[in-house]
């Protein structure tokens, strides 16, 4: 029984089951955006930025003296990791089912401990998954005191983010105004309409858009992600009839699957979902009135998972060396358990993350409002 007791509270079979966990409707954030992070033991994501001069090097003439070159300036940005720890107690029926020495009654116990451990790895997973999707969709995580994530206000015509009145941590990512709302007259009624009007020329205002990125030096973006909802106004549009009329497009394609690529030059996604709120709201997974434009890839931002250390054995150790030795680093996603006595034995599960991404170019991400309601 002892030995059984001892693997169950074992940190890595916990954390297999924890990271395992299914979730209740996926989480295309993390699988579009936070595919294979690298890790770090730091607990900020540090990058650089350099200016971009968009500007030819001088010329000069042979045997010249060389000419005083324009140096780029670089600044460091600190990007903190998202931190989640949370501890649920073990009811004392449960322990008793750990216990016992009857095989059958140890399986009940064990059921119950996986079943609390998936939920756990749900919730863990959806934290992870809107904050990215706060991140890329408005540039700015709000937390309330008690970690529970709030969502900010964005003008849809000035694109001027405010704090939910509840935050407590306000996390912003530097993305400026002209990235929000109507990005500086390109989208909306200032750049020629919203997109759920058929005749709005709407790979005209993309174009507009990435010259303006191709001349602040950024990264010009090349794919459209929109909720879901939001296909229909796509395949009504007046310039998407005539591609889809000239390129053997259906409708049919465009509305079941999950977009469709080299429209104009351009690549448009479909994501769906949605995840609850502090206050009970029913929040999609992408506004209803925005879209995100982003880049190919995932060289124009950094992702991370950080490290925890954590306890790989229960009970009192012999001395500082061998606590030591009983420790081991997990990185993303940890969970272990832990007993205890107070002066009743008690048993709690711990489970939490270490995750964050970074911008070398705030300016590369684009949140338009693009639908009038």
């Amino acid at each position: 029984m002892g030995e059984s007791f001892q693997t169950m509270l074992d940190f890595r079979e916990l954390s297999e089951t924890y990271r395992s966990a299914p979730t209740l409707q996926g989480t295309p954030f993390t699988d579009n955006f936070f595919s294979n992070p690298q890790p770090t033991t730091a607990d900020e994501i540090e990058v650089y930025r350099i200016q971009v001069i968009n500007k030819p090097a001088p010329g000069n003439t042979r045997g010249s003296n060389p000419r005083q070159f324009q140096s780029p300036s670089m600044d460091k940005i600190l990007y903190a990791l998202f931190y989640s720890f949370n501890e649920l107690e073990i009811r004392e029926k449960c322990l008793k089912f750990l216990m016992a020495t009857d095989p059958d009654i140890q399986r009940i116990g064990r059921e119950i401990l996986d079943e609390q451990l998936a939920s756990a790895g749900t919730q863990q997973k959806l934290f992870r998954e809107v904050v990215l999707q706060q991140i890329f969709t408005s540039g700015r995580v709000n937390l309330a005191a008690n970690g529970e994530i709030l969502v900010p206000s964005i003008d849809a015509a000035t694109g001027v983010i405010t704090d939910n009145a509840e935050t407590q941590q306000s996390i912003d990512f530097g993305i400026p105004d002209t990235r929000r709302g109507d990005c500086d007259d390109k989208f909306g009624t200032a750049g020629g309409g919203f997109w759920d009007a058929a005749d709005t020329l709407i790979f005209q205002q993309l174009a507009n858009a990435r010259d303006a990125a191709l001349k602040a030096g950024s990264m010009p973006f090349t794919t459209v992600w929109l909720n879901k909802l939001r296909a229909p106004a796509l395949i009504n549009n007046t310039q998407f009839k005539l591609y889809a009329a000239n390129n053997n497009v259906r409708n049919e394609a465009v509305l079941q699957g999950g977009g469709v690529d080299n429209l104009w030059g351009f690549n448009f996604k479909f994501l769906e979902g949605y995840w609850t709120d502090k206050n009970g709201v029913q929040r999609p997974i992408i506004p209803l009135r925005g879209a995100i434009l982003s880049p190919d890839g995932d060289n124009w931002y950094r992702k991370k998972e950080g490290t925890e250390m954590i306890p790989t054995q229960v009970g009192i150790m012999s001395d500082f060396e061998a606590g030591l030795r009983a420790r081991k680093a997990v990185v993303g996603m940890f969970a272990f358990a832990q007993a205890r006595a107070t002066p009743l034995l008690k048993l709690s599960q711990y489970y939490g993350d270490n995750f964050g991404v970074g911008f070398p170019d705030p300016k590369v991400l684009w949140f338009p409002t693009v639908f009038s309601a």
